[in-house]
């Protein structure tokens, strides 16, 4: 134009917005007893109990059991694992309505 060379400005770059670490309680496991960290606020909802999800799953196998009725239903019935409509899963063309 008329000698003046415009430049676009470049976006200035924002300082990091610094977010806080959240405040940890020290814990004691219900299970294996270990000493562990756990939020606060998870605490305060009455989280936090267990170590791991290891752990909490050992206690609630033990406390309901339902795990080990599960296998037993399972094997009483003798599904071994299989589909009993293992047909659905495949892809071969089935008409389960056929005479």
């Amino acid at each position: 134009m008329n000698g003046i060379e415009y430049v676009r400005a470049q976006p200035v770059a924002k300082a990091a917005k610094r977010v806080p670490q959240p405040k940890m309680v020290e814990r004691q496991c219900k299970w294996c007893r270990k000493q562990f960290f756990a939020r606060a606020a998870d605490v305060k909802r009455g989280w936090g109990l267990y170590c791991s999800k290891t752990c909490k799953a050992i206690r609630q196998e033990v406390r309901t059991g339902q795990y080990r009725a599960h296998l037993e239903h399972r094997d009483a019935d003798g599904y071994g694992g299989e589909f009993s409509n293992a047909h659905q899963f495949s892809n071969e063309e089935h008409d389960c309505n056929k005479d």
